[in-house]
């Protein structure tokens, strides 16, 4: 939930992403090297010595969540769902608008609306989550298509 340097204005609240989470129907593991104790005690912890570390844990995982990271970078080159959250101004990689992006088709970006506003992205994640929870057969074209729906 958060990159390398902490401080960039481009860097949501991790307890939004916490929130967004709370309460559904899954199993939720860290992919945060170093958490500060800001994760809360039902999100696992993976072991995160190494890259090898971080595939291992990111292998595991059915869908990554993610600012735009390493650990973004690295879940969707391995073929993982990968929803990677952006602020309003994103790297130049990610372009301007859309929710896919051509480097990674398993890919979709969740974009922040607003500067320094990050209600958006999270409550469409939420939503999603909860749509899959509800039903886990829809957690393929139907979640894409509702993120192409609400113009992420």
């Amino acid at each position: 939930w958060q990159k390398s340097e902490s401080g960039h204005e481009d860097e949501f609240p991790p307890e939004m992403l916490f929130d967004s989470l709370r309460g559904i129907d899954a199993e939720f593991v860290s992919l945060q090297k170093n958490d500060e104790g800001k994760c809360p005690d039902w999100v696992k912890k993976a072991s995160l010595d190494s890259w090898a570390d971080a595939a291992k844990a990111i292998a595991s995982c059915s869908l990554v969540i993610s600012p735009d990271s390493a650990v973004a970078h690295l879940a969707a080159a391995m073929g993982v769902k990968t929803w990677i959250i952006l602020p309003i101004l994103p790297n130049h990689l990610w372009a301007l608008p859309g929710e896919t992006t051509p480097y990674y088709d398993i890919a979709a970006l969740f974009r922040q609306e607003k500067y320094r506003e990050w209600n958006a992205p999270f409550k469409l994640i939420r939503e999603l989550l909860e749509a899959i929870s509800n039903n886990p057969s829809n957690s393929g074209e139907e979640c894409m298509d509702k993120i192409s729906e609400n113009g992420y």
